[in-house]
């Protein structure tokens, strides 16, 4: 069986061969070691003593020699879950810090960030970046005709994905096809929407407003799916300022 990988969990290749050298003969010298995986000398000591410092090998001097002994396997699981951790932490010390960071490099390069996406993929691609920023989304969408292939996805992993994440949404909904069995799910979905007839108000794609950024996506069964993203400060403001608007609006609508 092959640990490769754990290379995504921080094991170089060196420490992952030695190791499970180690787990298939017990404890030996490193000498031993050296010769049964043609590694070179220094980079073994290099690999056990980093996984050492893991809890993964212990070594002792018999006869004058160093040895190695694995850890169980077991442990493996630990560092692993650590590592985890580690991550997420990183992960929510960059978003507190990604509002500001965002600001910094809208500013130095004087000029609105635009992204062009294409494609059930690339439509994907705005929905996951929503979930990255982590804050509310602020969004005007309509229900009846959107791409089968991309709904799917929209129904079984991204508002899945945006509850795990606790992400609420703020939904100006225009009146068609599932519409009322849209808003029915908010509780469950995580969501306040409010329903606007489209014959007054056709929105005919979607527009999410989150944290420094604006997306635009056209989704319409039979026609070419393309999103662009903005990402500019000053005008998710603005942006945001005229859903705020819409919305007060809305309520007065909301029977339909």
């Amino acid at each position: 069986m092959s640990l490769d990988y754990l290379q995504k969990a921080g094991f170089t290749d060196t420490e992952i061969k030695v190791y499970e050298f180690l787990v298939q003969n017990g404890e030996i010298s490193v000498s031993q070691i050296i010769s049964g995986t043609k590694i070179k000398r220094p980079t073994v000591y290099k690999a056990l003593y980093s996984l050492k410092e893991k809890g993964l090998v212990v070594t002792s001097d018999i006869k004058k020699k160093l040895h190695a002994r694995p850890e169980s396997p077991s442990k493996l699981v630990s560092v692993v879950e650590k590592k985890a951790d580690e991550v997420e932490d990183i992960k929510s010390k960059l978003l507190s810090s990604v509002s500001s960071l965002s600001a910094l490099y809208i500013h130095s390069t004087e000029k609105p960030v635009v992204r062009t996406f294409e494609g059930v993929e690339g439509l994907k691609q705005i929905y996951q970046d929503t979930i990255d920023v982590g804050q509310t989304i602020y969004a005007l969408v309509q229900t009846g005709e959107v791409d089968p292939v991309l709904l799917g996805w929209l129904t079984s992993t991204y508002i899945r994905k945006r509850k795990k994440t606790r992400i609420h949404a703020k939904v100006i909904v225009s009146t068609g096809p599932w519409a009322k069995d849209y808003q029915k799910k908010d509780t469950e979905e995580l969501r306040t929407s409010v329903l606007v007839p489209h014959d007054k108000f056709p929105i005919d794609h979607e527009v999410d407003i989150y944290g420094d950024k604006v997306a635009f996506i056209h989704y319409k069964i039979g026609e070419p799916l393309i999103g662009f993203v903005i990402h500019h400060p000053a005008i998710a403001q603005t942006t945001k300022a005229w859903f705020d608007l819409a919305w007060m609006g809305a309520k007065s609508h909301a029977s339909f």
